[in-house]
């Protein structure tokens, strides 16, 4: 039989570095008005939570996973995601790692329905990161479970998105239609945020929405619900930056403008190439870089 513990994770401190050194010093670091201390206390549990149905229901989807490892480790989210019971069965690939396998099940709290992501590659995520890099940490052991607060930091300033930058999973209408579909972090922390697999939810299940722009969406998209346009923005440092706005008429979403901009040190200018959603150049314009930020070339 697992020996199971329970833990009841408070999860607001600002995401740490890059490595796993700098992780590791910083994991509980300044708190801010709006973060708590990393705390990963064990709590006494009773034979209800080991036994409890979400658990249950988790061993019997593990099969789903074709490679196994050693350790088991559930999660939990404290409060439903809208409709859904988010649960979680979660391998590490050893035991004091962040990142591991990972059966993701929704469930429908109106329904008593599921539905599974699986990741075999690999998952993590904020809250992985709280816990495995918490001081004093001692490795993640078969059978643990972890409640999960669903309160996150702030958005970063650097970021302008609808799109929580914690939050490893949430329900946004990212394509006008009135329903909202699930994203799923893939928690990079790279130059544009984190990068997020969107899905649709359909009666047949989640459906990838895998064309584009879905298949680019990040902290620093945009969407536009009054003009019903999404503005996926990808850049290099200050050197190069690129905009591709799509307008979205129904499930059809059509690349209407593209703009690339290139920025020369020496000169102290920005230079902006505006193309139709055919590549067909529209214009070639230089400006400062005031002027860039300012937004207003996209309008002439």
């Amino acid at each position: 039989m697992k020996k199971t513990t329970l833990f009841i994770v408070a999860v607001a401190c600002m995401a740490c570095g890059m490595t796993r050194e700098s992780r590791e010093n910083e994991a509980c670091g300044e708190t801010t008005a709006t973060s708590a201390v990393c705390d990963i206390t064990p709590h006494t549990r009773g034979d209800h939570e080991a036994n409890a149905p979400w658990i249950a229901h988790l061993e019997t989807l593990k099969p789903a996973l074709a490679k196994q490892n050693e350790i088991d480790v559930y999660f939990k989210y404290s409060e439903p995601m809208g409709v859904y019971e988010v649960t979680m069965l979660w391998q590490p690939f050893y035991k004091d790692c962040e990142t591991g396998l990972a059966i993701i099940n929704l469930r429908d709290t109106t329904t008593g329905i599921s539905m599974q992501i699986i990741d075999e590659e690999k998952y993590n995520s904020y809250h992985t990161d709280k816990i495995s890099f918490a001081e004093g940490f001692e490795g993640y052991k078969d059978g643990d479970i972890f409640i999960f607060d669903s309160t996150t930091p702030a958005q970063p300033d650097s970021y302008e998105s609808t799109i929580d930058y914690y939050m490893p999973l949430q329900l946004i209408d990212v394509d006008f239609d009135g329903m909202e579909e699930l994203l799923v972090s893939d928690w990079g922390q790279c130059q544009q945020g984190n990068t997020y697999c969107v899905y649709d939810i359909t009666a047949e299940g989640l459906k990838l929405k895998a064309d584009a722009p879905y298949d680019s969406i990040d902290n620093c998209t945009k969407f536009y619900y009054d003009t019903k346009q999404i503005d996926v923005y990808t850049h290099n440092g200050v050197f190069w930056s690129n905009n591709k706005i799509y307008s979205v008429e129904g499930e059809v979403a059509t690349l209407t403008t593209e703009y690339d901009a290139t920025y020369d040190m020496e000169k102290d200018i920005m230079t902006v190439i505006a193309k139709d959603g055919n590549g067909n150049e529209i214009y070639s314009r230089t400006m400062t870089r005031d002027e860039y930020h300012d937004d207003c070339w996209r309008e002439q």
